[in-house]
């Protein structure tokens, strides 16, 4: 049943229409061969900064970081900077814009925490270019600032024994959790996800050498009972 409204939520978030602005930059790789997604290193930065470089669907983003909201908050924990996710009553999603080829770059990484329950947020990654059945897909409903994505991957994660579970594959979107075990609350914990080898297990018929990392970023699904968690960093890297 959890499952269930996991995947209704995404697709919740997907279908979303509210638009935030347009000609959000592109996240590329580095000459070290590192994308980033996600890094608090810079001093004087703040959450709204985040509304330059995210492109959010489902909930406008002034509503997210609203002092009687405060789903999204840049907070100190134990001296480390980081990203607090607080669930709300609505779905949403936060995605940048990446170009990377999958081959090239296809480790994913990403540093949560949380002090008790699963995380609230989900990792989402589209790609484009390998699925070569696809026709041209239509995004007017996600708006002209989206990127194009022809497959995509929501990843779920919770306290499981068995890691990279395939909950649903639907079309183009796919589902899977990733399993924590033991689960280490109250612990920054850095976990790797070979985005490469889970592509062709989802969609072995796929060009893998065409397929590119279209977009990464996170989904909050307002039905689960999850409260709060923390996120540090998150990048691709060869």
């Amino acid at each position: 049943m959890g499952n269930k409204l996991a995947h209704k939520a995404l697709c919740l978030c997907f279908t979303a229409i509210i638009l935030t602005g347009c000609g959000h930059p592109t996240t590329s790789i580095s000459p070290e061969g590192k994308l980033t997604v996600l890094e608090l290193t810079k001093p004087n930065q703040t959450i709204n900064s985040f509304e330059d470089n995210w492109i959010f669907r489902g909930v406008v983003f002034n509503r997210l970081v609203d002092n009687d909201v405060r789903a999204l908050q840049l907070i100190k924990d134990g001296g480390v900077k980081a990203l607090q996710i607080k669930r709300i009553d609505s779905d949403f999603l936060m995605v940048r814009k990446t170009s990377a080829q999958l081959v090239a770059s296809p480790y994913l990484s990403w540093t949560w925490k949380t002090n008790g329950p699963p995380p609230p947020f989900r990792i989402v990654i589209g790609f484009k270019g390998g699925n070569q059945k696809a026709d041209k897909w239509s995004l007017s409903s996600m708006g002209s600032s989206f990127p194009e994505f022809d497959r995509s991957i929501t990843i779920v994660v919770k306290k499981e024994i068995n890691r990279n579970t395939i909950v649903s594959v639907q079309d183009k979107r796919a589902q899977i959790i990733y399993g924590v075990a033991p689960y280490l609350a109250g612990i920054w914990k850095t976990e790797v996800l070979d985005l490469h080898e889970l592509y062709a297990r989802l969609w072995p018929g796929d060009r893998l050498g065409k397929s590119k990392v279209a977009f990464i970023g996170i989904s909050v699904n307002g039905a689960d009972n999850s409260q709060t968690a923390l996120l540090k960093s998150i990048f691709l890297s060869r």
